[in-house]
């Protein structure tokens, strides 16, 4: 049973199959340890258990036959784990694509600073090489870069001797938090009568970009804001552009009561 009253899953896991494959024998796959994982972490956050679900089936280039199109007209959130070998599956963009066009009958892909398609990167791929829809959400990324600056993707399970231990648990438990936000939120608006809206206003906090020493403590800042019930701003990529940032920096601090700037040793 899902979470979100009239949904069938609450998390839909889109993966490609070699994302899943153990490097060595007797190990798990890297999809399968996230994904109970991330379960165990939202039943924990959420209070009962959330329907997460993913097609173990899933093989190379298979076609999107109709049961998991059904199944994802009736997802609350669809979660794609990007990589090289994701971007060339006709299957899992299939999968977004289909999403995306039963989510807009439904309210749409985004509301407030919540959006029902979530990324999450476990290796680096160039995000002009995304589909659009990806390209606009803000992602989790399950890597970081090393002393070489190669970007070294976490381990599934970390373990405590790893380098990047705390940072692959900190991004779990933020993807789980969000997911726990974004679901309370559609269970409200679900249980509310058709055509009323919540009288409770938006308390908009904008933290503004920064340079990349300091971005564990501006993601730490989200965190703990989204936790107080705070909407964060930005929630979306800025663009490329530098004449288009400015115009998207007004747009996102619009609205906002608290403005976050991290000053660095470096300029930003």
């Amino acid at each position: 049973m899902s979470y979100v009253r009239n949904c069938e899953s609450d998390v839909f896991i889109s993966y490609a199959h070699f994302d899943n494959e153990p490097m060595f024998e007797g190990e798990r796959g890297w999809v399968e340890v996230f994904h109970q994982a991330l379960e165990v972490r939202l039943r924990q956050l959420l209070g009962e258990d959330p329907s997460v679900w993913r097609d173990p089936s899933l093989a190379g280039n298979d076609y999107l036959h109709d049961t998991l199109k059904n199944k994802l007209l009736k997802t609350a959130l669809l979660l794609s784990v990007v990589t090289p070998r994701y971007l060339k599956s006709a299957s899992c963009l299939s999968e977004i694509e289909e999403f995306c066009r039963g989510a807009e009958r439904t309210g749409g892909i985004r509301f407030q600073d919540k959006a029902r398609l979530l990324k999450v990167v476990k290796t680096a791929v160039p995000l002009e090489q995304l589909p659009p829809a990806l390209q606009a959400v803000l992602g989790y990324e399950f890597y970081a870069l090393g002393d070489d600056k190669r970007p070294r993707e976490f381990r599934l399970p970390p373990t405590a001797g790893d380098a990047f231990y705390k940072a692959c648990l900190d991004t779990l438990d933020d993807l789980a938090y969000d997911i726990k936000f974004a679901l309370d939120a559609l269970q409200a608006s679900a249980a509310q009568p058709a055509g009323t809206q919540s009288g409770r206003p938006e308390q908009i906090a904008y933290i503004a970009e920064t340079i990349s020493d300091l971005r564990p403590l501006a993601e730490q800042l989200r965190r703990e804001l989204r936790q107080r019930g705070f909407v964060v701003h930005p929630f979306e990529p800025p663009p490329p552009s530098a004449s288009q940032y400015r115009e998207f920096v007004a747009a996102q601090m619009r609205g906002a009561m608290l403005s976050i700037h991290l000053l660095g040793d470096l300029y930003g």
